[in-house]
């Protein structure tokens, strides 16, 4: 696949993402992601970016498993159960600090999802920052612009939230 076609496909994965906001229930903003998921899985793939690719598919995995949760407890049980994932392709795939990047990033964004909602936009500002730095080095440009939109989105989100805590 020629770079140009890379670049496209992580472009249309983040569309998906734009787009599955719009969803008018969870189930719907879910079934845009995990499309969106499995678009990047690809993008990072033809990328040779490996850890990327391990990583977004246990994004992936967390999200059908988000879509099958009933309950806010059984996201909480079910983080526990992914968490050891990422810590496996930390372990066995990563040979330069900066592949952890992504693999701690999808654990704090899930817990921030699960267990620390209130901390969410921070989570997100952690999740895209940290991606930020992979996304550079491993040639995902598509990304770095998606992680750019993201800080800055989640950081003016963030500046407002405890602003309105602290009056």
């Amino acid at each position: 696949m020629q770079f140009l076609e890379i670049q496209l496909l992580g472009l249309i994965a983040w569309l998906c993402v734009v787009f599955s906001y719009w969803g008018k229930t969870k189930k719907q903003v879910l079934w845009i992601q995990i499309l969106a998921d499995i678009l990047y899985a690809f993008h990072y793939l033809f990328l040779g970016a490996v850890v990327g690719t391990l990583t977004v598919l246990v994004c992936l995995f967390r999200e059908v498993g988000f879509f099958f949760c009933k309950t806010k407890e059984e996201e909480k049980k079910f983080f526990w159960v992914i968490t050891p994932l990422y810590l496996t392709v930390g372990l066995l795939f990563t040979n330069r600090i900066v592949e952890m990047l992504p693999i701690v990033s999808g654990i704090i964004y899930g817990y921030t999802l699960t267990m620390a909602v209130e901390w969410m936009v921070l989570g997100g500002l952690i999740d895209a920052s940290y991606w930020l730095c992979y996304d550079f080095l491993c040639g995902s440009y598509v990304g770095m612009l998606t992680d750019i939109v993201m800080i800055i989105s989640n950081f003016f989100s963030f500046l407002r939230k405890y602003r309105f805590k602290k009056e």
